[in-house]
């Protein structure tokens, strides 16, 4: 069950359906969705999530449990929280990212998991302690982005900063404004 549930293809830019199934046969098959753990086995998952010691199995756990129960805050602030530990573990070097050597968080992984986190925010409330979590590391990296100068991580944490309304629209625009100006190679438009 619970390689079931770490194999779904996550998808945060689906608000709705952020876990997908990672195989699809032409016959109609299909590995796991989060669907699959109606019922009985999501007290089970639920269990497992308010008990899970790693991160990345706890924000999985907590989060399909949250999807397939909505009334669950509690769970779904479990996720949140998870998702950011994540990227904070991999800024400290504790962890690192799948296929990656280095523990620099300014990967699309670590876009991807605050976003999610910032999602359930959305539905539990922005100021819960992993929503908020969340938004300020969202602050951080951008603005680590742009002190590195690196134009890609500069536009995904800057998206995601106006998506969410993290910072106010005119200082985003204007560090965006002020760096395209002084390294024109840096220009993109948000």
């Amino acid at each position: 069950m619970l390689w079931a549930v770490t194999g779904m293809h996550f998808r945060p830019r689906e608000v709705n359906d952020p876990f997908g199934a990672m195989l699809v046969l032409s016959g109609g098959g299909r590995s796991a969705i989060p669907a699959d753990f109606r019922g009985p086995p999501l007290n089970v998952l639920s269990y497992m999530a308010e008990r899970a010691k790693h991160p990345v199995l706890r924000a999985r756990l907590a989060d399909v449990c949250w999807l397939l129960g909505r009334k669950r805050s509690a769970i779904a602030a479990l996720a949140s929280e998870a998702y950011v530990e994540i990227v904070k573990m991999v800024d400290a070097g504790e962890l690192n990212f799948r296929f990656d050597d280095d523990y620099d968080p300014l990967k699309h992984d670590a876009r991807d998991l605050l976003r999610r986190a910032l999602q359930i925010g959305r539905a539990i409330g922005p100021d819960k302690p992993g929503p908020a979590s969340a938004r300020e590391m969202v602050s951080t990296l951008r603005a680590r982005a742009f002190e590195k100068k690196l134009p890609i991580p500069i536009d995904w944490f800057a998206h995601l900063d106006l998506d969410f309304e993290i910072s106010d629209a005119a200082t985003v625009g204007s560090d965006v404004g002020a760096r395209c100006w002084k390294h024109r190679s840096l220009c993109f438009v948000v």
